[in-house]
């Protein structure tokens, strides 16, 4: 009977070691926090603490909860998303309305002479920019192509 209950559940530990998952898969890491399984090697919240070695029994479970799996031989894990992306991304983006599209009053130069507003309607000018130091600066310039109605191509 003891061996039949020891077989069992060596059966049953295995089978959960060994799940399969799909990579990126959403999931829900040892402490509840949203995020992805991804291979251990690319998740550093978890491989930095598995490098320490001497790590809490509250971190042990951590890490053992936090396991996704394995796919193709390669353990899984569930990294929290960066709280970066969080941060940023907190609220969901709305697009402009339409009327407000393509609406500027500089910067209309194609081929050397001023364009006219709505004179080359499939193309399209997006810039972006990045703070720095505190400081917003244009960093960077593209012209593109409109191929649908909301989407461009941009071609270097």
């Amino acid at each position: 009977m003891a061996v039949n209950r020891c077989l069992l559940t060596v059966l049953l530990v295995g089978i959960a070691a060994c799940q399969a998952v799909e990579l990126y898969e959403s999931c829900t890491d040892g402490a509840g926090v949203k995020g992805l399984c991804i291979p251990l090697k690319s998740c550093s919240s978890i491989s930095g603490l598995l490098m320490r070695k001497n790590y809490t029994d509250s971190e042990r479970n951590y890490i053992k909860n936090s396991n996704c799996g394995t796919l193709d031989a390669t353990r899984m894990v569930c990294c929290p998303l960066p709280g970066m992306l969080k941060a940023r991304f907190s609220a969901p983006a709305s697009l402009p309305a339409l009327g407000t599209c393509g609406q500027t009053s500089d910067n209309r130069i194609v081929g050397g002479s001023i364009a006219q507003l709505d004179e080359y309607p499939w193309l399209a000018r997006i810039q972006y920019y990045k703070c720095e130091y505190s400081v917003r600066s244009l960093r960077q310039d593209y012209q593109t192509t409109m191929i649908r109605s909301r989407s461009a191509l941009r071609v270097d």
